[in-house]
């Protein structure tokens, strides 16, 4: 039972290493339903713990560097193996996606929003990687990159759907 979280997240960080392998071989469409697989682990790890009274700070740091892998930096290799090189805009929109996930995920952290709040200030990198496996089978486009880094960056107050 102890293990249970910690086994979840590690099915969450391996969908999203898979993501990345599965994108750079060109096979997209494969690579977002591995994300999709990490959306659901990663909902499925913080169920668990809080369910079986096993949150621990160990978990916490876990769980962010599989959020990071599965929705920080698998997206960007999925929307590069959709749409190629598109130029200098596509580039800064990699660097600055990775770098918004990487900021959303330690300032909650460092701030230590609360799971009982009801609420999440910036886009949390979860939504955002489904709404980026949205874009990509519906119009991927470098706007969609930026649009996601700034809400993850922000302090606009997203509701929580699942405690």
């Amino acid at each position: 039972m102890i293990l249970i979280p910690n086994i979840l997240t590690l099915m969450n960080l391996l969908c999203g290493g898979a993501a990345i392998l599965l994108a750079r071989e060109g096979d997209w469409t494969r690579a977002c339903f591995l994300i999709l697989g990490s959306v659901f682990f990663d909902t499925a790890d913080g169920w668990a713990a809080r369910r079986l009274g096993r949150v621990s700070r160990f978990g916490g740091f876990f769980d962010s560097v599989a959020d990071f892998v599965s929705f920080g930096l698998a997206p960007v290799f999925i929307f590069h193996a959709v749409v190629g090189n598109l130029g200098l805009s596509a580039v800064f929109g990699f660097i600055f996606y990775v770098l918004a996930s990487a900021f959303r995920l330690l300032r909650f952290h460092s701030e230590g929003q609360s799971t009982d709040s009801g609420k999440f200030y910036g886009l949390p990198t979860t939504a955002s990687a489904l709404i980026f496996v949205s874009s990509v089978w519906l119009a991927p486009s470098p706007w969609t990159l930026w649009i996601l880094s700034l809400l993850m960056i922000s302090r606009i107050p997203f509701a929580r759907l699942f405690n």
